[in-house]
């Protein structure tokens, strides 16, 4: 236990691809998360880890940080940010671990993010990220600045708020995207080649992702 190098996760299918997609949102249906939760929590997972998931570090799907006192009896992993700011993060040895570990923070520690992702209400999840379950941004699971592709940071939160929600709109519609690609090139023909587990995961986030193209 103790400080480890960082490494980029290996992921079975490359991003981005209506594979992959439906690859996370299957695994977040394995965690038990709410199928129709998945567009909104895929979107998230990339906005944390890069829209191509070339950020995606030791399986810290979530990009759980640790406090130092936290850091203690744990493998963790060391970033600097754009920000600048160094910050420790949890290694998990698997995909799945560092997946029930994104659930747990996103899911059981942050009801009212849930639920909104839940509701498909993309602009309550989005001020939820900021200001938390209290509304004061003590408890936020993002906290400001936002940089910009130029590098400017934005410190005002409400304008953190849109700028976010502007990105998990274009990235939810690009999900949906992924999948009709799917539909299309009937790539669902692959599924006699997968595990008995894998099919059922797919075939649950697939009639999910139906329900929401046609919502």
């Amino acid at each position: 236990m103790g400080l480890v190098a960082k490494q980029a996760t290996p992921l079975d299918t490359g991003w981005p691809s209506a594979d992959s997609w439906l690859a996370i949102a299957s695994a977040l249906v394995a965690q038990g998360v709410d199928p129709r939760a998945t567009s909104l929590l895929v979107a998230e997972v990339q906005l944390e880890n890069g829209r191509s998931l070339t950020a995606l570090w030791n399986h810290n799907v979530g990009n759980v940080k640790l406090s130092p006192s936290r850091t203690i009896g744990r493998d963790y992993y060391q970033v600097t940010d754009r920000t600048g700011s160094t910050d420790f993060y949890e290694s998990f040895s698997s995909l799945e671990a560092g997946m029930s570990s994104y659930v747990f923070e996103m899911v059981t520690r942050r009801p009212t993010a849930y639920a909104a992702a839940v509701n498909g209400d993309l602009e309550g999840y989005a001020r939820t990220l900021y200001y938390g379950e209290s509304g004061t941004g003590n408890d936020g699971y993002i906290a400001p600045p936002y940089v910009l592709d130029n590098g400017v940071k934005v410190w005002d939160v409400d304008e953190c708020v849109r700028l976010t929600g502007n990105d998990l709109r274009q990235l939810v519609s690009e999900g949906r995207d992924f999948y009709q690609n799917a539909l299309d090139s009937n790539a669902f023909a692959k599924v006699a080649a997968m595990s008995a587990f894998k099919l059922a995961m797919l075939f649950v986030a697939t009639l999910v992702v139906v329900a929401l193209l046609k919502g």
